[in-house]
């Protein structure tokens, strides 16, 4: 199930979010595709960042009702203007969930900006 939320933060978490965000200083270009050998993204680790976490966590309680989240995986992923992904599957595990947000306060659909989804239709 692909789902778009739109304000998935109040207004004052997003702005703590966004400058926790905007403020990290541990980018690094080491982020690879599970496909790839070589970097494709700027990553930035924020496995210990508990007070993003539980941000994150709060404002899916919120919205899902869930209770009990085991986060997989925690990282800020960034790519320059005319960078490339690679296409991959984040889990084979049909529990897991990815979370996608994207910290700009503005977005527009004439940045050409896109994201692919290849979901898998069980017969």
């Amino acid at each position: 199930m692909l789902q778009k939320i739109d304000n998935f933060f109040n207004e004052n978490d997003y702005l703590k979010v966004t400058g926790i965000v905007n403020s990290l200083a541990s980018w690094e270009f080491s982020g690879q595709s599970k496909n790839s050998d070589e970097p494709t993204f700027w990553y930035a680790s924020l496995d210990d960042n508990y007070e993003l976490l539980e941000l994150f966590k709060n404002a899916l309680n919120n919205k899902f009702c869930f209770n009990e989240i085991d986060v997989k995986a925690f990282y800020a992923n960034g790519q320059n203007h005319g960078q490339c992904g690679g296409f991959h599957a984040d889990s084979l595990d049909e529990r897991c969930r990815t979370l996608l947000f994207y910290a700009n306060s503005e977005w527009s659909v004439d940045w050409a900006v896109l994201l692919f989804f290849w979901i898998q239709v069980k017969k």
